[in-house]
């Protein structure tokens, strides 16, 4: 969607809503037919965890080298 920067000014919470509901993935907006910039809403982040860690070890003191030596049976697999 392309709107003039003045229409933005003029209805800005309601583009606003239309990037947060998903109705528009992106928003350009123009000043004299110019492309001025490019609104877009972050995407939603993915809540699901892609892994386990057994007994709930802490993984933000995991190197690297410690998660390549749980076994994969220990995930169950």
């Amino acid at each position: 969607m392309n709107i003039d920067i003045k229409e933005l000014k003029r209805h800005f919470y309601d583009y606003l809503e239309l990037l947060i509901d998903g109705k528009e993935e992106s928003i350009i907006v123009l000043n004299d037919g110019i492309p001025l910039v490019k609104l877009i809403p972050f995407s939603k982040r993915n809540t699901k965890r892609i892994g386990i860690i057994k007994d709930e070890q802490e993984i933000s003191n995991l190197s690297l080298e410690d998660l390549n030596s749980i076994p994969i049976n220990d995930f169950g697999l």
